[in-house]
């Protein structure tokens, strides 16, 4: 396994902690209530996939991680030239918006992939600036 895999799945194992614990499915004969019912994706996974490998082919951006459960959904890790990425952010939240990816609280964060690795998984730290794709407020850390 490659290093870059190795990284990936890293930051996938560390997306899912601190997730609360779904509740059990219901057994046959229970009723399934509307607020016991799991939510559909707000995006096609199929087409998640696919964004996330097309991203990944830019040459700015060494990998991309995408999780909607989580309050930033995409998260694009790059080398740290010592600027920000809010132009960058912008840039992925078009490629989402044409790809009918981004919904009104879909964000973008651009990390600094080697502080990630090297300071246990903190996105915020190594934050390099981010995007809020519907109305393109800045965000930062």
């Amino acid at each position: 396994m490659t290093r870059a895999n190795l990284l990936l799945v890293g930051l996938l194992v560390l997306a899912g902690c601190g997730q609360p614990p779904q509740p059990p499915p219901a057994a046959d004969g229970d009723a399934v209530t509307e607020s016991s019912a799991q939510p559909s994706p707000l995006v096609d996974p199929a087409k998640a996939k696919d964004a996330v490998a097309e991203l990944q082919s830019w040459d700015a951006i060494i990998e991309v991680m995408h999780d909607e459960s989580l309050a930033v959904q995409w998260t694009i890790g790059v080398k740290n030239d010592g600027s920000k990425r809010y132009g960058l952010a912008e840039s992925v939240c078009g490629e989402l918006i044409d790809r009918g990816l981004a919904h009104d609280t879909t964000w973008v964060r651009v990390v600094d992939r080697q502080a990630v690795l090297s300071n246990g998984g903190d996105f915020r730290a190594a934050s390099l600036g981010g995007v809020k794709c519907a109305t393109g407020d800045w965000i930062d850390p």
